[in-house]
């Protein structure tokens, strides 16, 4: 900036001794001083003009640098207490915190915060607390329904000591109409004599026989003295209803309907059963009464 008003200084110098040059040539010489003092006292107002719209400029300058020094200094102090502040609010609490966060967001069906918890390293190897997580898994809760990586998962659980994954799985297995897991489970907690499943099978005609049964008896036992189906009403369709594992359609009549435009549309009524398992409070998995467990 300096270095501008210089220049333009040195350049009204060199018109201004020009214009004197000029004068002493010329034949009018009082004409010419007179140009020579026009001259020097327009040079001397453009000088004046050019010195204050520096010393803004200069000033401008100044202001902007220490702004921009301040600005710096702050960004470099954001970047040193992001360092400083924990990647997770959870990192900071205790296992008794987050244990009563978990509570909390089962109580209130907050299954996107529960899955979040879960992962919290001061529960994440904790049993029960991974038969939750399989819990998710099983019924398709935040997570994408996967029964095979829920069975994992308490399988994992009964290997570090959690007793409750092995009736939890047995539940489960029962619930998705896996028979065939449900059959193995059975078997082996008969074998070990636990008695949840020893009572359990007492409600059953030879229940406790069942280890004396082949595996394909073992099948139909389970598919026939575990399951009843419950009456649920009476329902109209546009279509044709296919019985599922876990619920039965009973065609009752069907006819031809006539539509306001004219169309014709075939309706099917329907005896609706849903299939539930006996005794399920036995087994049920049910996360808030196993939290105090």
């Amino acid at each position: 900036m300096y270095l501008i008003l210089s220049i333009i200084i040195l350049i009204s110098f060199i018109i201004f001794c020009s214009c004197v040059y000029y004068s002493r040539k010329t034949k009018y010489a009082n004409h010419g001083a007179k140009q020579i003092t026009e001259v020097l006292s327009l040079i001397t107002a453009i000088i004046t003009f050019i010195s204050s719209i520096s010393s803004i400029f200069v000033s401008s300058y100044e202001i902007i640098n220490s702004n921009s020094n301040t600005n710096t200094n702050q960004n470099n102090n954001i970047i040193i207490n992001k360092i400083d502040i924990p990647t997770s609010e959870t990192e900071s609490q205790t296992k008794e915190q987050i244990v009563n966060q978990i509570k909390l967001a089962v109580q209130t069906n907050d299954y996107e915060e529960l899955a979040l918890l879960l992962e919290n390293e001061k529960v994440v190897n904790d049993g029960k607390f991974i038969a939750y997580k399989a819990f998710l898994y099983g019924n398709g809760l935040y997570y994408e329904k996967d029964l095979q990586r829920a069975y994992k998962l308490l399988d994992m659980a009964a290997d570090i000591g959690y007793k409750e994954a092995v009736k939890n799985k047995l539940y489960l297995s029962l619930k998705n109409s896996d028979i065939n897991t449900a059959a193995e489970i059975l078997s082996n907690e008969v074998s070990k004599k636990e008695s949840y499943i020893l009572t359990y099978l007492s409600h059953f005609d030879r229940g406790l026989n069942y280890n004396e049964f082949t595996h394909e008896q073992q099948l139909q036992f389970i598919n026939d003295q575990f399951y009843e189906w419950t009456y649920i009403g009476k329902f109209t369709f546009n279509s044709i209803q296919i019985t599922t594992d876990d619920k039965k359609y009973i065609h009752v009549s069907s006819h031809i309907k006539t539509s306001r435009n004219g169309e014709t549309v075939n309706i099917y009524t329907y005896l609706i059963f849903s299939k539930i398992i006996k005794y399920e409070e036995k087994l049920v998995f049910n996360i808030q009464e196993q939290y105090d467990s």
